[in-house]
């Protein structure tokens, strides 16, 4: 049959009309998808447990972490539990004195009040912080271990440098015990404590930590070891003010600091 050049142009009309009707349906069909798609991944992106996170804030989560926060204490007193390790073995072979018995008071008071601190509730993520921390901490270690040189000394200066070591010992012991499950190694906000040796000073151990270090400075005092003292006692003194920066964010810290107005001694600075 022949059909007029109208309805022809019709029927090729309807056809590109139905094409165009089936690549728009198949358009909606797709965006239709895309949108479930996205909606699936805004659901998921809803359903976990930090949706809208930066890198920094998921770190900072994680540190607070109960799990966490045990496992980075023990590492950090794993030079610790090296110290007792081997003042185990001294006693084990028949072979103990007081000096290193202190120490070792001092180190498993450490060790204990880490493994059941509290969980703290503000972090510090600052990385400078986190370098002075260490090198802090972990300074007279590796300097008495590596490096420190022992050297004779007349009896005066022995007793003078065991004297010191002693009370240095004991303030360190001290506010070990008054800070009791709210130890930290890194800046970092925990339960404030006020009383005991914090009633004092806002900076305890600190203080006994530089008089540990000045007693062995006296113990051999070369120019090397009285060099490697000094710069421990600036880093520990420099941890201090780093606490402080990070915790005077909080109103009742200043408060603190106002009620107890010297750092390392009562009365003097």
């Amino acid at each position: 049959m022949i059909f007029p050049k109208k309805m022809n142009g019709d029927i090729q009309g309807d056809r590109k009309r139905g094409l165009g009707s089936r690549q728009k349906a198949g358009m909606s069909e797709q965006g239709r998808a895309e949108e479930l798609h996205d909606g699936e991944i805004s659901e998921r992106l809803a359903d976990s447990p930090y949706p809208h996170m930066t890198t920094k804030e998921r770190l900072h989560n994680l540190l607070r972490n109960p799990v966490a926060d045990k496992v980075l204490g023990m590492i950090a007193v794993s030079p610790q539990i090296y110290i007792l390790y081997g003042f185990t073995q001294q006693v084990l072979g028949g072979r103990f004195d007081i000096f290193h018995g202190a120490i070792a008071a001092n180190m498993l008071i450490s060790v204990t009040t880490m493994l059941i601190r509290r969980t703290a509730v503000r972090i510090s993520l600052n990385p400078l912080f986190w370098l002075i921390t260490a090198v802090r901490s972990y300074w007279l270690f590796v300097v008495t271990t590596y490096v420190y040189v022992l050297t004779p000394i007349n009896i005066w200066q022995a007793h003078v440098a065991n004297t010191l070591f002693y009370i240095g010992i004991a303030i360190i012991i001290g506010s070990r015990l008054s800070l009791g499950r709210n130890i930290g190694f890194l800046p970092a906000r925990r339960e404030l404590v006020t009383t005991g040796m914090y009633g004092l000073v806002r900076h305890p151990i600190h203080t006994g930590e530089v008089v540990f270090f000045i007693s062995f400075m006296m113990r051999s005092p070369t120019a090397l070891n009285i060099g490697l003292m000094v710069l421990g006692i600036v880093f520990v003194l420099w941890k201090s003010l780093i606490e402080e920066k990070f915790l005077k964010n909080d109103a009742d810290y200043r408060e603190y600091c106002q009620r107890v107005r010297y750092r390392w001694i009562p009365g003097v600075v």
